[in-house]
């Protein structure tokens, strides 16, 4: 048996997680418990969930739930994985070394999407910081997006190499991450 390449580890990666047209929907807690004969433990359990798709509302109270701004959030894992010098991340990721201070000075900043991902990858984040970082700035890896779905692979995968993910990227006929700054 031949051992599977990146590459084919994330063309099955991305054929198991894409979807066409992503919705999000909320669904509430179980609503109902019934069960047709409580006394026979092989009959059917019923559970009626309610869901909905995410309305605008919806994601004000999302907003609402993130306390710490993006400038606390990123300064925060900096600091955490011990990156004093803004050079340091500079030179792993794509950026100006002023941005990282336009960053730190502002602590109204708005980030692109693509600049949130870069300085993820830069620091290194698992999958879960990765998605603390995209929300501190209202964004989220989507999986109706191929190019998103390189980035989830390449963080679950700790694949940080920013020339790996634009060959992967490049090898899904994808725009290269290095030049959506």
């Amino acid at each position: 048996m031949t051992e599977k390449t990146i590459f084919d580890r994330l063309d099955a990666y991305i054929k198991s997680n894409y979807v066409e047209e992503a919705i999000d929907f909320i669904c509430d807690e179980v609503t109902d418990h019934t069960q047709d004969d409580p006394d026979d433990p092989f009959t059917m359990v019923s559970e009626s969930v309610s869901c909905r798709a995410v309305t605008d509302s919806d994601l004000e109270l999302l907003d609402e739930d993130m306390e710490e701004t993006f400038q606390d959030v990123l300064l925060g894992f900096l600091k955490s994985k011990g990156i004093k010098e803004d050079s340091d991340l500079a030179n792993k990721i794509p950026i100006d070394r002023n941005l990282l201070t336009k960053i730190r000075e502002n602590a109204d900043f708005v980030p692109i999407k693509n600049l949130v991902i870069l300085l993820g990858l830069g620091l290194e984040l698992n999958r879960e910081e990765m998605d603390l970082l995209l929300r501190s700035a209202r964004y989220r890896l989507s999986r109706s997006h191929k190019d998103e779905l390189v980035v989830a692979f390449c963080v679950e995968n700790k694949i940080y190499d920013v020339k790996l993910i634009d060959q992967l990227l490049d090898d899904q006929e994808l725009p290269l991450i290095t030049q959506r700054i």
